[in-house]
């Protein structure tokens, strides 16, 4: 299934979309699909005229953004059988 999702991304019309779709398949069969938008293609179709650089204090939607949000990676517990 893998490979076959794989090979339809590479295909068009998906190779040549502005988002690019990046297929999760794992070998617990959980499928799902991770749509990814290009840094330069934010400000090229969604922010017109938008400044690209670093904002000294940034928003999001209008609220102050407090900086880096720490988090630890995902651990996985035991794996049960269904």
């Amino acid at each position: 299934m893998r490979e076959l999702a794989q090979k339809m991304k590479a295909s068009p019309p998906f190779n040549q979309a502005v988002f690019a779709l990046n297929p999760k398949i794992d070998s617990k069969g959980q499928r799902r699909l991770q749509c990814s938008l290009r840094f330069e293609d934010v400000f090229k179709y969604l922010t017109l005229g938008a400044d690209k650089s670093r904002d000294a204090l940034p928003t999001l939607w209008g609220v102050p953004f407090p900086g880096l949000v720490l988090s630890t990676p995902r651990e996985f517990g035991p794996q049960t059988k269904r």
